[in-house]
């Protein structure tokens, strides 16, 4: 059983958390909540102001002058003081999308693409017209800002908005930034998944360092999604889909950090250490010189999937936020834990004390798997049943209900005529290889990922006990060489309920995420969600 901390306090929440933080002095937390207002705790969790903010409270982060700046989803940007009171507005058009802080001041993204550069008091030092911008990430030490878009463009910028470089796209077919950083050396790093074929010298999935002059310094293949970068002393953390840590660097092998059961959330260091989130947990893991071990320092598990970590400058309280995806649940609360604190060893018999107390609602989960083996008498209807009773649809003499002579001589045509048209289908399935043979020669060392399918959203009836049977669906994944090794089904909050194509479970009422992963004989792995509505 694992080591465990736990939490020194926790938030209750009415409604959904869709942004946290921490002052820089660790004395008071600001929670963003679905319906627009924003909290402000203390380190103990009691409420000190819930404050109304004009155009509903969207991202928040600690404010470098103290306090904390909270964009407003349909409004403008604010500075608040610790306890709530608004210090400074800066006017935006179309909502705040994105904010980010470091010795530079601050920028905001706008709902309009625009980027504002601010100084910590909240005065314009310039805008940078946007380009299907998405993200924005700071370097900390304040000497540049990278304007990640949409289009897998990212271009750098100094503090008073001159360009210092801009990368375009690599694959003319389109990719994505999946992550992004600066590392301590203020080189910029990215990590790119090709939305289409990979050419021969590039992999799918790639690193690349930038350095601050705006060349390209190395660059480092995955072999899947990269979901989450990190600045470390030497080099940068990197998560993936997979749930796999490296310390990655310019010009060297990637290092095995650790290695989880379900994809990477986020990467928080910690001192030495780093923070991994998957799923419904928080790992600590410890891997510098004599500290490294194998098993997490620590962990903490949150009745949600971790969304939020956040740590005062000091890095001595961390906070916690998430939810479970799921609509027939209540929210899950914050949780409030000192990082330093001594684990405690958690026995088999024995539960999370604090998690035994928190008020989370047990609902049924997916259960069930389909197989052939599977009992199919209760979807049929009554005259079908009685049928299947009196032997007709499958008779005790022979096949199908026919006689036993006449369920042969039916059998022995049937085979007769399957060895008439031998022929004809080993000359299909010769005349197939051939064509992948042909294709896998054209694209030579081109990298094929296969292509998961989990099927469509669905909207369905429940039946009278509140329940409904769905069918879900993978049989549409396909690999253009015909290598998928396995398939696995994973519920909403990361328990894996399939390994094989097709399922069947039975849902409540209410909107379920599931998602399915599919993994060729390369090592690579492609995802695709559903969700299924019960009403």
């Amino acid at each position: 059983m694992p080591f465990v901390i736990t939490p020194s306090a926790t938030i209750d929440i009415e409604s959904r958390v869709i942004s946290l933080a921490i002052s820089q002095n660790g004395e008071h937390l600001a929670l963003s909540h679905w319906d627009g207002n924003l909290q402000i705790c203390d380190a103990d969790g009691r409420q000190v102001n819930l404050c109304e903010i004009d155009g509903r409270a969207g991202m928040v982060i600690a404010s470098p002058s103290g306090g904390f700046i909270v964009g407003a989803i349909e409004g403008n940007l604010y500075s608040l003081e610790e306890k709530g009171n608004i210090a400074w507005e800066y006017q935006v058009g179309g909502g705040v999308e994105d904010i980010q802080s470091g010795a530079g001041g601050i920028a905001c993204l706008d709902g309009a693409g625009k980027v504002h550069l601010l100084d910590i008091n909240g005065r314009m030092k310039s805008i940078i017209e946007g380009n299907s911008a998405e993200k924005l990430v700071f370097d900390s030490r304040g000497n540049a800002l990278a304007i990640i878009s949409t289009d897998g463009s990212v271009r750098t910028y100094s503090p008073s908005g001159e360009m210092i470089l801009e990368r375009q796209p690599r694959d003319d077919k389109g990719e994505r930034i999946t992550a992004a950083c600066f590392d301590s050396t203020g080189h910029l790093v990215v990590a790119r998944e090709t939305l289409g074929l990979a050419s021969q010298d590039e992999d799918e999935v790639e690193v690349e360092w930038w350095t601050p002059l705006g060349k390209r310094a190395d660059v480092q293949g995955m072999d899947t999604r990269c979901t989450a970068l990190t600045a470390y002393s030497s080099g940068v953390l990197a998560g993936n889909f997979a749930g796999e840590v490296y310390l990655l660097d310019r010009n060297q092998e990637p290092v095995d950090i650790w290695e989880a059961e379900y994809a990477i959330n986020s990467l928080t260091h910690l001192g030495d250490d780093v923070l991994v989130a998957s799923w419904f947990h928080l790992y600590r893991i410890s891997f510098a010189g004599k500290n490294r071990t194998e098993e997490p320092t620590w962990q903490v598990e949150h009745p949600g999937i971790v969304d939020f970590v956040a740590l005062d400058k000091a890095q001595k309280i961390m906070c916690l936020g998430g939810e479970d995806r799921n609509d027939y649940t209540g929210e899950e609360p914050v949780l409030i834990l000192d990082p330093h604190k001594e684990p405690e060893w958690l026995d088999e018999g024995g539960g999370d004390q604090w998690s035994q107390d928190l008020q989370v609602n047990e609902t049924p989960e997916p259960v069930g798997e389909l197989d052939i083996s599977d009992d199919y008498s209760e979807l049929l209807t009554a005259d079908e049943q009685a049928q299947l009773a009196s032997g007709h649809l499958a008779g005790a003499d022979g096949q199908d209900g026919l006689p036993e002579d006449d369920a042969s001589d039916l059998l022995s045509a049937l085979t007769t005529e399957l060895e008439d048209d031998g022929s004809t289908r080993d000359d299909e399935v010769t005349s197939h290889e051939d064509l992948m043979a042909g294709l896998i020669e054209d694209v030579g060392g081109h990298r094929i990922s296969p292509v998961a399918n989990s099927g469509d959203d669905m909207e369905v009836a429940s039946d009278d006990d509140g329940t409904a049977v769905v069918r879900l669906d993978g049989g549409d994944s396909y690999d253009p060489n015909e290598r998928i090794q396995r398939w696995l089904w994973k519920d909403g909050r990361g328990k894996v309920i399939g390994e094989v194509a097709k399922i069947r479970v039975r849902l409540s009422h209410g909107k379920h995420r599931f998602e399915l992963s599919v993994l060729d004989d390369d090592g690579v792995w492609t995802t695709d969600t559903t969700f299924i509505t019960v009403q």
